[in-house]
């Protein structure tokens, strides 16, 4: 319960309805000093009119903040939200005018049967207006801040994604612009002139492209799986190359998924990492296998491979560990990443599970 409790609204919502009950009160309080025929009891006048009041009110405000911020989660329907409130309107007015008589019993000790005997339509009708006015007021301030929380939490996250994405792109570059990379690929192309020229040109076309690619890429959080594909392809062809025969690539990407959206060069990284650590002296021909499905409303994402096993204790590099933070700030829990050994112990496995969007 702590945990749904926004103490900021809390206070918000005591102070406004703490001002708007001491004025009334003061109000109030000029009639009754000059109508008044006997002394006034200023303790029984100050915890009845203003204290009790201004608890009942705004403890069950903020009880049904707590819905509306269910009902706001949730995304309901407006033409439900609206019949909601009505009949939450008339609940917590039900709730004012029964805590009116309990502060009468309380602090007049007026009886039970009179307290019953005051119980008429036409006084609850007298109090709807007023009372249903404070409600919509009242439930008006909790929408604003929670649609102005939305707002920071969505500010926070673009301005996290922004640094995430320049991180993960320096990475990428940072890696493919290795001389190491420039060499290697540049020697795999020269040794493919004299006896594959063909195979040659296209490999530098690839390896032209895609530095073209990541380069430009745009400052986006999400690109489609037909782009990322077309990305990831130049480099496992460049890839190919350079192991021979020794990498083996498969994939499978379901039919209509092309223009589904997934965030920006998720699985660059993921194939590089099996690239990397997947080859040892016991696994020199290392086979990778991309899988690609919908699963009801939800994107499944199976990279696989045959290669050297992970050891008990994890830790993740820079590539995996920005791909997990990235999942999390875009899909807050609504994702599942897991990095793990196969079951059968004969490689490694990561899957990813997504909201199945399109562009």
């Amino acid at each position: 319960m702590k945990r749904q409790i926004d103490f900021q609204l809390l206070k918000i919502i005591g102070i406004y309805y703490g001002a708007i009950k001491v004025i009334s009160f003061s109000v109030s309080l000029g009639m009754w000093i000059k109508d008044a025929k006997e002394p006034l009891h200023w303790f029984r006048l100050i915890f009845h009119y203003l204290i009790f009041d201004w608890i009942t009110v705004t403890l069950s405000i903020m009880l049904l903040a707590i819905l509306v911020k269910i009902m706001f989660v949730k995304k309901i329907k407006i033409k439900y939200t609206i019949v909601i409130h009505l009949m939450l309107s008339i609940v917590f007015n039900a709730v004012l005018f029964i805590g009116s008589l309990v502060s009468l019993n309380i602090f007049y000790n007026v009886k039970v049967q009179d307290l019953l005997s005051r119980i008429r339509v036409s006084n609850f009708l007298k109090l709807f207006d007023y009372n249903f006015i404070i409600y919509t007021v009242m439930m008006g301030m909790i929408y604003v801040y929670y649609y102005w929380k939305e707002f920071k939490e969505s500010e926070r996250k673009r301005l996290i994604l922004k640094e995430q994405m320049s991180e993960i792109q320096a990475n990428i570059l940072k890696y493919q612009l290795h001389p190491h990379f420039f060499f290697n690929t540049l020697n795999s192309i020269s040794a493919l002139i004299d006896y594959d020229p063909k195979v040659a040109q296209n490999t530098l076309a690839d390896f032209s492209d895609l530095l073209r690619d990541l380069l430009y890429l745009k400052d986006t959080n999400f690109m489609t799986i037909k782009e990322e594909m077309n990305i990831l392809d130049k480099y496992i062809d460049i890839m190919k190359i350079r192991y021979s025969g020794h990498l083996i690539i498969k994939k499978h990407i379901d039919k209509g998924l092309d223009y589904a959206l997934i965030p920006t060069l998720i699985l660059q990284p993921i194939f590089e990492n099996s690239l990397m650590h997947g080859y040892s002296y016991n696994n020199t021909k290392l086979e990778i296998e991309f899988s690609i499905v919908k699963i009801d409303e939800q994107i499944l994402i199976i990279i696989e491979n045959n290669g050297k096993l992970l050891e008990e204790n994890i830790v993740f590099g820079t590539g995996l560990k920005n791909t997990k933070d990235r999942l999390k700030t875009l899909y807050d829990d609504n994702y599942k990443f897991v990095f793990c050994n196969k079951e059968d112990k004969k490689g490694v496995i990561t899957k990813i599970v997504i909201p199945c969007i399109y562009e």
